[in-house]
C-alpha cells in the first residue's frame, strides 16, 4: 500500500523521480510541481490539482485521476496506459509521445478543449491544444 497524502499542498514542489506507487493523493494541490519521471503507477489522484505540473516521462499507468485538473500539464512521454481520466480536465495539456493505451476517457476535457463524450468517448485525435 502506498503513501496517503490527502489534501496536501505541494505547489511548486520538486518531486522528480519520487516513488509514489499506489499513493493516495486525493484533493492534493500540486500546481507547477515537478514530477518528472515520478512513479505514480496505480496512484489515486482523485480531485488532484495539477495545473501546469511537469509530469514528463512520469509513470501513471492504472492511476485514478477522477476530477483531476491537469490544465496545461506536461505529460510528454508519460506512461498513462490504463489510467482512468473520468471527468478530468486536460485543456492545454501536452501529451506528445505519451502511452495512452487503454485510457478511460469519460466526461474528459481534451487538450483541445473538446469533451471526450462528443468525440466518440476518446480524446485521441484531440490531443493538440
Amino acid at each position: 500500500m502506498g503513501t496517503t497524502l490527502t489534501s496536501v499542498i505541494l505547489t511548486g514542489a520538486n518531486l522528480t523521480g519520487t516513488n509514489l506507487l499506489e499513493a493516495t493523493l486525493t484533493d492534493a494541490t500540486m500546481t507547477a510541481a515537478n514530477l518528472t519521471t515520478a512513479d505514480l503507477g496505480s496512484a489515486t489522484l482523485t480531485g488532484a490539482y495539477l495545473l501546469d505540473a511537469n509530469l514528463t516521462a512520469a509513470t501513471l499507468h492504472f492511476a485514478t485521476l477522477h476530477y483531476a485538473n491537469l490544465t496545461y500539464a506536461t505529460l510528454t512521454d508519460a506512461d498513462m496506459s490504463g489510467a482512468d481520466l473520468t471527468s478530468a480536465g486536460l485543456a492545454g495539456a501536452t501529451l506528445a509521445h505519451a502511452d495512452l493505451d487503454g485510457v478511460i476517457w469519460s466526461h474528459t476535457i481534451c487538450p483541445d478543449g473538446t469533451l471526450s463524450d462528443n468525440d466518440g468517448s476518446t480524446c485521441i485525435g484531440h490531443l493538440t491544444p
